[in-house]
Protein backbone atom coordinates (compact mmCIF):
# COMPACT_ATOMS: atom_id res chain seq x y z
CA UNK A 1 0.00 0.00 0.00
CA UNK A 2 1.32 3.25 -0.60
CA UNK A 3 1.54 6.13 1.57
CA UNK A 4 1.51 10.01 0.74
CA UNK A 5 4.04 10.45 3.70
CA UNK A 6 7.68 11.54 3.47
CA UNK A 7 10.45 9.33 3.49
CA UNK A 8 13.53 10.79 5.06
CA UNK A 9 13.98 14.56 6.36
CA UNK A 10 11.84 17.10 4.99
CA UNK A 11 13.78 19.06 2.43
CA UNK A 12 14.49 22.99 3.12
CA UNK A 13 12.06 25.50 1.35
CA UNK A 14 13.57 27.34 -0.65
CA UNK A 15 11.49 30.63 -2.16
CA UNK A 16 9.85 33.83 -1.14
CA UNK A 17 8.57 32.88 1.95
CA UNK A 18 12.31 31.29 3.54
CA UNK A 19 13.38 34.74 4.88
CA UNK A 20 10.15 35.17 6.72
CA UNK A 21 10.34 31.58 9.01
CA UNK A 22 14.48 32.36 9.69
CA UNK A 23 13.30 35.16 11.22
CA UNK A 24 10.67 33.43 12.94
CA UNK A 25 12.99 30.95 13.93
CA UNK A 26 15.41 33.17 15.41
CA UNK A 27 12.91 34.66 17.22
CA UNK A 28 11.61 31.61 18.70
CA UNK A 29 15.36 30.43 19.46
CA UNK A 30 16.00 34.15 21.14
CA UNK A 31 12.96 33.20 23.71
CA UNK A 32 14.11 29.88 24.69
CA UNK A 33 16.50 30.77 27.73
CA UNK A 34 13.02 33.18 29.11
CA UNK A 35 10.51 30.09 28.71
CA UNK A 36 13.07 27.97 30.77
CA UNK A 37 13.97 30.72 33.08
CA UNK A 38 9.99 31.21 33.87
CA UNK A 39 9.52 27.35 33.85
CA UNK A 40 12.31 27.21 36.35
CA UNK A 41 11.27 29.78 38.64
CA UNK A 42 7.74 28.40 38.60
CA UNK A 43 8.99 24.70 39.66
CA UNK A 44 11.18 26.70 42.24
CA UNK A 45 8.12 27.87 43.95
CA UNK A 46 5.99 24.42 43.92
CA UNK A 47 8.39 22.22 43.70
CA UNK A 48 5.74 18.91 43.62
CA UNK A 49 4.00 20.67 40.87
CA UNK A 50 2.91 18.54 37.49
CA UNK A 51 4.11 19.72 34.49
CA UNK A 52 0.15 20.81 34.01
CA UNK A 53 0.10 22.37 36.95
CA UNK A 54 3.31 24.43 35.89
CA UNK A 55 1.99 25.16 32.79
CA UNK A 56 -1.57 26.60 34.38
CA UNK A 57 0.44 28.77 36.69
CA UNK A 58 2.13 30.09 34.04
CA UNK A 59 -0.96 30.66 31.74
CA UNK A 60 -2.15 32.62 34.26
CA UNK A 61 1.19 34.67 34.32
CA UNK A 62 1.00 35.40 30.83
CA UNK A 63 -2.98 36.34 30.81
CA UNK A 64 -2.26 38.61 33.80
CA UNK A 65 1.34 40.31 32.42
CA UNK A 66 -0.41 41.39 29.18
CA UNK A 67 -3.76 42.62 30.83
CA UNK A 68 -1.56 44.49 33.15
CA UNK A 69 0.74 45.77 29.87
CA UNK A 70 -2.45 46.60 27.74
CA UNK A 71 -4.35 48.51 30.72
CA UNK A 72 -1.02 50.81 31.16
CA UNK A 73 -0.13 51.34 27.41
CA UNK A 74 -4.38 52.21 27.09
CA UNK A 75 -4.11 54.61 29.83
CA UNK A 76 -0.97 56.09 28.53
CA UNK A 77 -2.51 56.73 24.73
CA UNK A 78 -5.52 58.44 26.33
CA UNK A 79 -2.97 61.24 26.22
CA UNK A 80 0.08 59.95 23.66
CA UNK A 81 1.02 63.42 23.55
CA UNK A 82 1.15 64.46 27.37
CA UNK A 83 1.88 61.37 29.10
CA UNK A 84 0.23 59.58 31.23
CA UNK A 85 2.30 60.79 34.21
CA UNK A 86 2.34 64.51 33.36
CA UNK A 87 -0.89 64.30 33.02
CA UNK A 88 -1.84 62.99 36.63
CA UNK A 89 0.87 65.32 37.55
CA UNK A 90 -0.84 68.07 36.33
CA UNK A 91 -4.22 67.06 37.51
CA UNK A 92 -3.27 66.57 40.51
CA UNK A 93 -1.82 70.23 41.24
CA UNK A 94 -4.94 71.29 40.90
CA UNK A 95 -8.24 71.82 43.25
CA UNK A 96 -10.02 68.00 43.17
CA UNK A 97 -13.30 68.99 41.27
CA UNK A 98 -15.39 67.76 38.41
CA UNK A 99 -12.59 69.04 36.04
CA UNK A 100 -10.13 66.88 37.44
CA UNK A 101 -12.38 63.54 37.00
CA UNK A 102 -12.86 64.96 33.63
CA UNK A 103 -9.72 64.71 32.63
CA UNK A 104 -8.42 61.14 34.49
CA UNK A 105 -11.32 59.65 33.00
CA UNK A 106 -10.08 59.09 29.32
CA UNK A 107 -7.32 56.76 30.99
CA UNK A 108 -9.51 55.10 33.14
CA UNK A 109 -11.52 54.33 29.99
CA UNK A 110 -8.22 53.63 28.23
CA UNK A 111 -7.14 51.17 30.71
CA UNK A 112 -9.94 49.69 30.50
CA UNK A 113 -10.05 48.59 27.37
CA UNK A 114 -6.97 48.44 26.82
CA UNK A 115 -6.14 45.61 29.37
CA UNK A 116 -9.47 44.30 28.94
CA UNK A 117 -8.48 43.47 24.99
CA UNK A 118 -4.66 42.22 25.99
CA UNK A 119 -6.05 40.10 28.14
CA UNK A 120 -8.95 38.47 25.42
CA UNK A 121 -5.88 37.83 22.90
CA UNK A 122 -4.02 36.34 25.90
CA UNK A 123 -6.82 33.83 26.88
CA UNK A 124 -7.06 32.93 22.90
CA UNK A 125 -3.88 32.21 22.93
CA UNK A 126 -3.54 30.52 25.52
CA UNK A 127 -6.36 28.29 23.72
CA UNK A 128 -4.45 28.02 20.44
CA UNK A 129 -1.39 26.54 22.66
CA UNK A 130 -3.24 24.07 24.21
CA UNK A 131 -5.28 23.15 20.82
CA UNK A 132 -1.57 23.32 19.28
CA UNK A 133 0.51 21.40 21.63
CA UNK A 134 -2.24 18.97 23.60
CA UNK A 135 -1.96 17.82 27.13
CA UNK A 136 1.09 18.27 29.36
CA UNK A 137 3.25 15.43 29.91
CA UNK A 138 1.76 13.49 33.45
CA UNK A 139 5.46 14.03 34.87
CA UNK A 140 8.78 16.02 33.90
CA UNK A 141 11.41 14.29 31.73
CA UNK A 142 13.71 12.20 33.15
CA UNK A 143 11.59 11.64 36.44
CA UNK A 144 8.74 9.84 35.52
CA UNK A 145 7.84 5.99 36.22
CA UNK A 146 10.44 3.05 35.66
CA UNK A 147 9.84 1.73 32.38
CA UNK A 148 8.53 -1.84 32.17
CA UNK A 149 11.28 -4.69 31.44
CA UNK A 150 10.50 -6.59 27.90
CA UNK A 151 9.09 -9.83 28.10
CA UNK A 152 11.45 -12.52 28.88
CA UNK A 153 13.49 -10.23 30.44
CA UNK A 154 15.20 -11.36 33.64
CA UNK A 155 12.44 -9.92 35.58
CA UNK A 156 10.46 -12.79 34.02
CA UNK A 157 12.65 -15.37 34.79
CA UNK A 158 11.88 -18.28 37.25
CA UNK A 159 14.41 -18.25 40.14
Amino acid sequence: MASDALEGPVPALSGRGQPVLDLLDRAIGAQTPLVRRNIARARLRNPEATPAEVIRTLERMYVSALAGTGAAVGGAAAAPAVGTGIALALSAGEPFSSIVLGRVAPFGIGAVIGGGANATVAALAVRAARRAFGQAPQSWPGTGPEPAPPAGGPRDQPS
